[in-house]
């Protein structure tokens, strides 16, 4: 795997501004860094910094780039809600309730929040009422490699540490390396190659020792 970013640059920011300019440019209708040069800062001169937004060699983290961001909303509407995806959060390891991680995953709808939270399409629901096995949750979410089945991914790993579920954690883990071709041949993942490097570096088999039975 590459080296997610330069030295010193926070590697989840950096992908999550590739993400961002990624979706904007094909809500805009596929546009290239000069369109937004043209229609955000109203000269053609920066377009080389739009280039570096798409490339992640510049971050949208400075008071600048929050007003490009604000700009770029207004011309592509919902563009900015790219940085309020809760598996930002996850991935920069910050710790989620499990009410936290719940309520990011009932807000998507289906067929995530369905497999997940509502029983599944075969009614042997996960956490309800009827009990199921990992792998047969995750059997149901193989069938949508969506960028929203990764996110999902990377929440149910935050769910493996906030219920203390080394089981849950690994097998999570094997079934995000079991995704990957998933998501490159079937769906759109935005900046895949960058972003599979970040959640290679989390989600990581975890080898648990057996406890001393002395």
């Amino acid at each position: 795997m590459r080296l997610a970013g330069r030295p010193g640059k926070d590697p989840v920011t950096r992908v999550m501004g590739m993400v961002w300019y990624d979706r904007a440019a094909r809500a805009a209708g596929f546009v290239s860094p000069s369109w937004f040069a043209k229609h955000v800062d109203k000269e053609v001169e920066a377009v080389f910094i739009w280039r570096r937004y798409r490339s992640g060699e510049r971050s949208p983290n400075t008071a600048l780039s929050k007003s490009r961001i604000q700009k770029v909303e207004k011309l592509v509407p919902g563009s900015s809600s790219v940085f309020s995806l809760p598996f930002w959060r996850v991935l920069k390891r910050e710790q989620l309730s499990l009410e936290e991680i719940i309520c990011s995953i009932d807000a998507w709808g289906d067929p995530t929040r369905t497999i997940l939270l509502a029983g599944g399409y075969e009614k042997i629901g996960f956490p309800g009422e009827y009990p199921r096995s990992y792998e047969e949750v995750l059997s149901q979410l193989k069938e949508f490699p969506t960028f929203e089945t990764l996110q999902a991914i990377v929440l149910l790993l935050a769910w493996a540490d906030a219920i203390r579920g080394p089981a849950l954690w690994n097998s999570t883990c094997d079934f995000y390396r079991y995704m990957i071709p998933h998501f490159i041949i079937r769906a759109h993942v935005p900046c895949h190659e960058d972003l599979f490097d970040v959640v290679d570096d989390f989600a990581r088999i975890r080898e648990y020792p057996k406890a001393n039975l002395c």
